[in-house]
């Protein structure tokens, strides 16, 4: 576990390298020295608030089957994973959560791993309907190919891991990615677990009823309004203020290069497009105050999640718990 903090903490620092470049090049550093701190403030509390209730929703899932577990142990289980998030597609998160559960509480790793899966399509599956329109409309706008590619490959991966994640919920489906896992094991024999995986998942999703999905849903997307909230505080704490469906875009865009493949969380991507989009949509606006917003916005996502999540992981890691 040593080994997987010091990770985070190096990706950590390697991200505020980045951004300290990424300040010194749009010379926005004064911009960001003088931000509103209150706003800011807000910024980071919606972001985080966002996280816990995505890990509530997480909860809600697993209590239907572990009831004993509770609410709070879950939640602190689930939030001290969040460093791991800073892995391409944040499938680091997932695992870790699963991990902690099944040592703290003897929870077995395919019912955590299931919960999040399913939580995890739901995100995908609304931030693909919103982004659907979002992505057209960029590729007809002035950006260069390069974004355009890369915007693509970022809403890929968000269809693809929503189609992988909800499909199994027809169980004939579900049997049939678990077939395909197990022919694609003769080329490599780790599909086999995700052959057996995908048999079990399709099974849990069957067992789910559909009032707790929808209600999973609602909570999802409530999360997913607080990420824009936090977007939102990170313009008014730089003092900039642009149309509403520009926040709504850029949000949107943020997400789905958040997903683009081999990056923690997008980082370089997130604030050149980011970046190029605010200056195309905001021409009267100074670039130092454009880029300090995604900065700004970086932090609240990433840097302070990040900091607290290993805080929580070594204070839950010192109060023994008894395995059910």
């Amino acid at each position: 576990m040593a080994s997987r903090q010091a990770k985070a903490l190096i990706f950590l620092l390697v991200i505020i390298a980045i951004l300290a470049i990424f300040a010194i090049l749009t010379d926005s550093i004064n911009t960001i020295i003088c931000s509103n701190p209150l706003f800011l403030i807000l910024a980071c509390l919606f972001f985080l608030f966002s996280i816990v209730t995505w890990i509530f929703s997480w909860a809600r899932l697993l209590l239907n089957k572990h009831p004993s577990l509770g609410v709070k142990n879950i939640v602190l289980a689930g939030f001290s994973a969040v460093y791991a998030s800073l892995t391409p597609l944040q499938l680091g998160a997932e695992a870790l959560r699963a991990l902690n559960l099944k040592q703290l509480y003897g929870t077995p790793l395919t019912d955590s791993i299931a919960a999040s899966m399913i939580v995890k399509g739901m995100k995908f599956l609304l931030i693909a309907i919103i982004a659907s329109l979002i992505v057209l409309l960029f590729f007809l706008s002035e950006a260069d190919m390069l974004s355009k590619l890369i915007l693509l490959s970022g809403f890929i991966v968000i269809v693809a891991a929503a189609l992988l994640f909800l499909l199994p919920m027809n169980k004939k489906i579900g049997l049939k990615i678990a077939f395909l896992f197990k022919k694609l094991s003769r080329f490599w024999s780790k599909f086999s677990i995700a052959e057996k995986y995908f048999a079990n998942y399709s099974t849990y999703f069957q067992a789910t009823s559909k009032k707790s999905l929808a209600i999973i849903l609602a909570i999802v997307a409530f999360s997913l309004l607080l990420e824009f909230f936090s977007l939102f505080f990170s313009f008014q704490a730089a003092y900039v203020t642009i149309p509403m469906a520009s926040v709504i875009t850029l949000f949107i865009i943020i997400s789905v290069l958040e997903r683009a493949p081999f990056l923690p969380r997008g980082i370089g991507l997130v604030e050149v497009v980011g970046l190029l989009f605010l200056s195309v949509n905001a021409p009267e606006i100074e670039a130092e105050k454009l880029a300090a917003v995604i900065i700004l916005f970086d932090i609240a996502r990433l840097a302070v999640p990040t900091i607290l999540s290993l805080i929580v992981y070594s204070v839950t890691r010192q109060i023994k718990k008894p395995v059910h």
